[in-house]
């Protein structure tokens, strides 16, 4: 049986109570306004303004996403396996299952066909803007977008808005969706993927 009780000499506590020392802390260091700078870097480096044209027919390419090593890849030995420049297509080696959705945010007849196309409902979607805020565009579609930066449009050639890109056997594939089309282009792009 364990008695429970006060043994021996108790003391006061001599230190500040650390929860009270905290926050004097917080209070001088104007977290307030340091959050309010912070806030406003993010929405600077959270916005994009390409100014890319309208997709008005719905067309498709095929584009090569190959990459070239910046640099010697070596074996234990220092052997070189791989050299600098070295050129290869991952899709080679890798599937890529998910289909990029290019769309200008600021652009209500382009969010209209988002929202009726389907994609916004598959979790295959990945969708990156173009032009705006991704918190807007996120806020606006309901889900997470991306920024489309000049580097990844270069990447995938994506020059017109808006535009669905996926893979298709060992190439990926571009399609510009004419805004005003009816919708059947998307439809089928959906039902193509399925397949595979």
């Amino acid at each position: 049986m364990v008695i429970v009780g006060r043994y021996g000499t108790t003391y006061p506590i001599s230190e500040r109570d650390a929860y009270e020392e905290i926050m004097e802390k917080v209070k001088k260091a104007n977290l307030a306004g340091r959050f309010l700078l912070l806030k406003k870097h993010v929405m600077e480096h959270a916005a994009v303004n390409n100014q890319l044209g309208r997709a008005t027919r719905d067309r498709v390419f095929r584009i090569s996403i190959k990459f070239q090593l910046p640099f010697d890849i070596e074996d234990h030995t220092g052997k070189i396996i791989y050299p600098q420049g070295y050129t290869f297509n991952p899709l080679e080696y890798v599937s890529f299952p998910f289909t990029l959705v290019f769309f200008d945010s600021t652009s209500e007849k382009e969010l209209e066909w988002l929202k009726k196309s389907g994609l916004l409902d598959r979790h295959d979607t990945i969708l990156i803007t173009t032009r705006g805020s991704v918190f807007d565009a996120s806020e606006l579609t309901g889900r997470i977008v991306y920024l489309g930066d000049e580097k990844i449009l270069r990447y995938f050639s994506v020059e017109k808005t808006p535009s669905i890109v996926y893979q298709d056997g060992k190439t990926m594939i571009l399609r510009e969706i004419g805004v005003y089309g009816n919708g059947s282009f998307v439809r089928a792009i959906l039902n193509e993927k399925k397949r595979r």
